[in-house]
């Protein structure tokens, strides 16, 4: 695993070298299957099916790892989104782009953090191992000790990760027609507006310095008796390298592997579920990239929140009506819900509801028209995710701050579905 050496593909041209190979490679995967299976029985090819499908999921895993960047942001979209559709192989490799991508070679590890940092780390550090203990989309992350005592990680940056995502981005309109949630989508004028928001945002999280500031903000507003965001640390961070304090505890998933009570679980999901609302209605700054590899639950009780690249600032006019189109989906005031998209500029102003709407608002309403929601109980209640999306079709235009809130929305319930969680939502409605 330390010892991984190959490079990231940064041109257009040889990220879809490693696509086109992919491709070929599943392909002869599929090939090879389609000619055992037709002379086994119905209980072998089904065998040889499953052995198929982790294969193939490998196979792709395993190329997106190489490319990193977005192809990596882009599979832990998928993994946030309802993926019942797919199968078990591919469900497990998805999970893996929260923080186990294969990892980059150790010596230019050594060779970035000289670069960066004026010195090798060994001279800076009083301690700092080599082998990740994570890596994800644009960078991994190191454990190091300051020789002022202080256990911290260091996060480094994959070389020439900028230039490839932005060489992903004009591929980004593919991408995107082939998620479940919005493949039906006919509007172009849509599909443009959550690109040029995607266009917007993705850079932004290659700018280490920007998330320096923005952890250190989150830290500003945090009740430090429930939460807990790592100090930064200024002489050894850059544009491409970011030092913080260690976060002591589990990964949400791994936690979860110790078989905590239902009430804990139904804690944590309550907390982080309140804290994400008061960012959303209160500060309006939403932590959009709600992924498992980014909440910790600490050895001292405490949820650890990290990874402040992604950070959305939320227009006043999108929290201001966004809880009165959830009332009025509640109360079923179609029109009202309606006309309200539309001072959002979403809408044609004086235009009728489209029928869609009503399933659309009963299915958005449904968690919060209750005192307690409870995702283990309406376990399949994601899987109604794309079909409620087809009323896209009706909107004329996508607000800028649409795009991520439905990503942190969903990733918020994806979560809460994993925990088996129930919650109290209704202060939204409030």
């Amino acid at each position: 695993m330390s010892n991984s050496s190959s490079a990231i593909p940064n041109s257009k041209r040889s990220r879809l070298t490693v696509l086109g190979k992919t491709a070929v490679n599943v392909g002869a995967q599929k090939l090879n299957y389609q000619l055992k299976k037709t002379f086994q029985s119905e209980q072998r090819a089904e065998l040889l099916k499953h052995e198929m499908d982790e294969k193939v999921a490998k196979e792709i895993f395993s190329a997106l790892s190489k490319m990193k960047g977005l192809a990596i942001k882009f599979a832990q979209f998928l993994s946030l989104e309802n993926h019942s559709f797919l199968p078990p192989a591919f469900q497990n490799e998805l999970a893996k782009a929260h923080y186990q991508v294969s990892p980059i070679n150790q010596a230019l590890i050594r060779k970035i953090i000289h670069a960066e940092l004026g010195d090798y780390p060994e001279q800076l550090f009083d301690s700092f191992d080599l082998k990740p203990i994570a890596a994800a989309s644009i960078g991994q992350v190191h454990r190091a000790t300051l020789k002022s005592g202080e256990p911290v990680v260091i996060k480094v940056q994959y070389p020439g990760i900028d230039q490839s995502i932005m060489a992903d981005l004009s591929l980004l309109k593919i991408l995107i027609k082939s998620v479940p949630m919005l493949k039906n989508i006919r509007d172009n004028k849509i599909i443009d507006d959550i690109i040029a928001e995607l266009e917007f945002m993705l850079p932004q999280e290659v700018d280490y310095s920007l998330e320096f500031r923005h952890g250190e903000y989150f830290r500003s507003i945090i009740d430090t008796d429930v939460f807990f965001v790592p100090k930064y640390y200024a002489e050894f961070s850059t544009k491409h390298v970011l030092c913080m304090d260690y976060v002591d505890g589990l990964h949400l998933p791994d936690w979860l592997e110790t078989e905590p009570d239902q009430a804990l679980k139904n804690h944590y999901a309550q907390i982080i579920f309140d804290f994400q609302l008061n960012c959303l209605l209160d500060y309006k700054m939403i932590h959009a990239d709600p992924n498992f590899g980014n909440f910790f639950i600490m050895n001292d009780g405490r949820v650890g929140l990290v990874d402040f690249g992604c950070v959305r600032k939320i227009e006043s006019d999108f929290a201001q009506f966004l809880p009165v189109i959830l009332r009025a989906y509640r109360d079923q005031l179609w029109q009202t819900a309606w006309d309200t998209y539309g001072q959002l500029g979403m809408t044609a102003k004086g235009s009728n509801y489209p029928q869609e709407l009503e399933a659309l608002g009963e299915w958005i309403s449904r968690p919060y028209c209750c005192d307690v929601f409870d995702f283990k109980e309406n376990a399949h209640y994601l899987d109604e995710t794309p079909a409620q999306f087809d009323v896209l079709n009706h909107f004329k235009s996508m607000h800028p701050n649409y795009v991520f809130f439905t990503r942190w929305h969903m990733g918020l319930y994806r979560m809460a579905m994993t925990m088996d969680a129930s919650m109290s939502m209704s202060a939204m409605l409030l």
